[in-house]
């Protein structure tokens, strides 16, 4: 799933192949009452690398697109894979008849976090920017977040 933002160049790399791109965090429809949001707690700014193939300049306003699968997998394997690790491993020691076997289901889920909390800090984001685009596009994109918002 790629998602795109807008931002502003803060700073370009001596060589000019990345930049970062300055972003202030919206939620994505401007009633504040949708839960579809792609950087929450809106108003804040977030300092962001990424590859720059269109040689943009610090001031230009940019869209830049990043990948969230690598995000939504690291999400599911902290918050998901340990408590289905844990009920299969509980399951196994009770059909092999093993003394206490919430003890391997905790071992083994609590492996499985730890694995994937390691996996998830070690994801880098990959953020390319895509196009120039005209600084006034930010006010514009604030209430195009609300179309098919029923709040509207």
């Amino acid at each position: 799933m790629t998602n795109r933002q807008i931002g502003q160049i803060a700073a370009v790399s001596a060589s000019g192949l990345t930049a970062t791109v300055k972003i202030q965090k919206t939620t994505m429809c401007s009633h504040g009452s949708c839960s579809h949001r792609l950087l929450p707690e809106a108003g804040q700014e977030i300092l962001v690398e990424a590859e720059n193939p269109i040689g943009a300049a610090v001031g230009d306003f940019v869209e830049i697109s990043f990948e969230t699968r690598a995000a939504l997998w690291a999400a599911f394997a902290v918050y998901v894979l340990p408590i289905v690790i844990g009920l299969v491993f509980y399951v196994l020691a009770e059909i092999l008849s093993s003394s206490y076997p919430w003890v391997w289901a905790m071992v083994f889920a609590s492996a499985t976090l730890a694995l994937g909390l390691y996996w998830g800090n070690q994801l880098q984001g990959q953020c390319t920017i895509t196009r120039s685009v005209d600084g006034s596009v930010l006010n514009q994109a604030g209430q195009d977040a609300c179309v098919g918002c029923p709040f509207r």
